[in-house]
């Protein structure tokens, strides 16, 4: 009787989005699990960085039980004051091992999740100077943002997509209050658009932005900051920050 060898293997999970892509440093705040394949009972996250700590988020006590059951994919993130603003990496662990990484920025500057964004010319949704948003692309929409200048400074004006992992071609433009473009500026696949205005004079001004081609969804986030010339390079220069090496854990819990 004649015998041979079979060799199989389980199909890798693949981590394609998170519920956000950045955070400050000395801030705690919920980050969700969004895209990607055989992600089963995703309990941990594993951040490049060991000042970045992330547990499971729990829901309602389990029937006839007093045991609180995990939130699959669905966790709190703590990030110390003393992890140095920079670009890092994070995976998902679960029932089929741990996953591809993804980007995760951490800054010094504020550096908040929207909930919604306005895509009403007339309506921006407010960007504060010098903070960093999150947000998606939506499908078949443009997305308006509105910072305002309390005296004349140099401008910069940065999305982060391609840093962050995201399928987003990114359009960018900046108005001034009558609607006049000052400037436009197109990412690729290799690079994102970045938008420099000298000595732009006090007053309420209007970016506009969205993919290339109108694409939208949980894969393409995004962050935008504007930033003047006083501001800290080390946060709105993160491209140029080398990604750390992952730090993997002694163990994690795969599941079976």
């Amino acid at each position: 009787m004649i015998t041979e060898s079979v060799f199989a293997q389980f199909h890798a999970c693949e981590l394609r989005a998170l519920s956000r892509t950045g955070g400050q440093r000395g801030a705690a705040f919920d980050l969700d699990v969004v895209a990607g394949d055989r992600l089963n009972e995703a309990n941990v996250l594993v951040f490049s960085n060991p000042g970045i700590i992330a547990e499971q988020r729990t829901g309602a006590a389990m029937p006839f039980s007093d045991q609180v059951a995990g939130l699959s994919g669905k966790f709190r993130v703590r990030v110390e004051e003393a992890v140095p603003p920079g670009a890092y990496e994070v995976r998902v662990s679960g029932r089929h091992g741990i996953s591809n990484p993804r980007a995760f920025l951490v800054t010094s500057a504020a550096n908040q999740l929207l909930p919604a964004v306005s895509h009403v010319p007339a309506a921006p949704t407010e960007l504060p100077v010098g903070e960093f948003l999150n947000a998606s692309c939506t499908v078949a929409q443009r997305d308006w943002f509105r910072f305002e200048l309390k005296e004349t400074a140099d401008i910069r004006v940065d999305l982060f997509a391609r840093r962050v992992d995201s399928r987003m071609i990114g359009q960018l433009k900046v108005m001034d209050a009558e609607g006049k473009s000052l400037a436009t500026a197109r990412g690729s696949d290799e690079f994102d658009p970045m938008i420099r205005l000298a000595q732009l004079g006090p007053g309420k001004y209007t970016v506009m932005l969205h993919d290339f081609l109108y694409r939208g969804g949980s894969e393409f986030p995004y962050q935008l900051v504007v930033s003047s010339a006083g501001d800290s390079p080390s946060d709105v220069q993160l491209s140029l920050i080398h990604i750390s090496e992952p730090t993997r854990p002694e163990r994690i819990s795969y599941g079976v």
